[in-house]
């Protein structure tokens, strides 16, 4: 693979007129020129269809029509393609403007590539931050089998003729299409990479399938482990289990007794899951950092992800307890470096490409901080648009 090969990118939809108009600029704004776009729309009636016809001269080919759910749409657009690379993005998703561009880079460097996959971000239904994908880690295939999900489907791309060695969408699945088309990948032995750069955006709101799913979605992703775990009994169960815990102990009406089973259950859920919590306390600490201290930052660094159409970048200025070097990634590609020192302000200034899509959502800070172990110690005492 030589050049800028054909990237055919497929967005499956199905009444999402409140945000398709988004993830179709997201698209089209890519820095990479040779993109093939499919939209798969199922029979939509908000007004999705009069969407897609409004960018009907930049889209290669479009469908609306009734289909039998989004595995089966997302495969009809994968046997429409005829890209040497093949994605699909959600039609609530967002990519960020160097996406493609840099998951052909990693294709075009190494042939034995059959999967690329980056970091993310998750955001709320007006695009509003709300946390990185902290759970993304470098590929291992026994981990993806047995302990978790750690590849963010919008981050993914894939080598064509790969993704058809392994077979498509498995059509009967609503919730782990994606993990199980991982797993069939790990399993095939062909390359997977993992590129630390920001490449996409996932929606979060009480209506996807992912949030709403509940007992199904849980019983799906036994099965789906049960069919690619190595051992008899995937330790990825327990975590899904211990998160629905989470969630139904949150609630006010319980009575003492069934909070006090819950929480019982949730400590042997958690007692199962040794394995993840063991690995997690000695993760690499990488430049975005465990998911403690990450997280930790992002209350300070959310200022930093603005409305951007109408500015130009943004200042930030940042303080120290002690010298420390920094690093501020932005989404659109390289890196700015600048020396704290200790009790002084630093001022520091992102300038953002003014051809992006006009969307609430990110291009700038995707960490602050390299090393060092302990609690953050750089702090934005400010963020303001230029």
């Amino acid at each position: 693979m030589t050049g800028q090969p054909l990237v055919s990118i497929i967005t499956p939809s199905h009444n999402h007129a409140a945000f398709l108009e988004e993830t179709i600029r997201s698209v089209l704004a890519q820095d990479y020129p040779n993109i093939e776009y499919i939209v798969v729309d199922g029979g939509s009636t908000d007004g999705s269809v009069e969407i897609i016809k409004r960018y009907g001269d930049r889209i290669a080919r479009w469908v609306s029509e009734p289909d039998e759910g989004q595995s089966h749409a997302i495969n009809k657009g994968f046997r429409m393609a005829t890209g040497e690379i093949v994605a699909w993005l959600n039609s609530d998703d967002l990519y960020f403007p160097d996406a493609v561009s840099t998951a052909v880079k990693c294709f075009v460097a190494d042939e034995r590539l059959g999967l690329v996959y980056g970091h993310g971000v998750f955001v709320d239904r007006d695009g509003g931050f709300l946390r990185y994908f902290t759970e993304v880690e470098p590929y291992d295939a026994f981990r993806l089998r047995n302990c978790s999900d750690y590849i963010m489907q919008p981050t993914t791309f894939f080598r064509r003729d790969a993704l058809l060695d392994v077979g498509l969408l498995n059509e009967s699945l609503h919730y782990a299409m994606d993990w199980d088309l991982w797993c069939r990948f790990a399993e095939s032995g062909c390359g997977v990479h993992f590129e630390p750069r920001l490449i996409a955006a996932t929606r979060v709101y009480p209506e996807t399938k992912t949030t709403a799913g509940s007992r199904p979605r849980l019983n799906e992703i036994f099965r789906t482990l049960r069919r690619h775990a190595t051992g008899w009994w995937p330790h990825a169960y327990f975590g899904f289990r211990a998160t629905e815990l989470r969630s139904t102990l949150e609630r006010r009406d319980l009575s003492l007794l069934q909070r006090a089973r819950l929480s019982m259950r949730l400590f042997l859920l958690r007692l199962a899951n040794w394995r993840n919590i063991l690995y997690d306390r000695h993760r690499s600490n990488d430049l975005y950092g465990l998911r403690r201290r990450t997280n930790e930052l992002m209350p300070h660094a959310r200022l930093c992800w603005p409305v951007y159409k109408d500015c130009d970048g943004v200042t930030l200025q940042l303080r120290s307890r002690r010298e420390r070097k920094v690093v501020i990634c932005t989404a659109h590609g390289g890196n700015l470096e600048t020396t704290l020192l200790p009790g002084k302000n630093a001022h520091v200034q992102v300038e953002l490409p003014r051809a992006v899509t006009p969307t609430p959502v990110i291009d700038l800070l995707c960490a602050v901080e390299r090393a060092g172990r302990g609690s953050t110690t750089v702090v934005i005492e400010e963020a303001r648009l230029i």
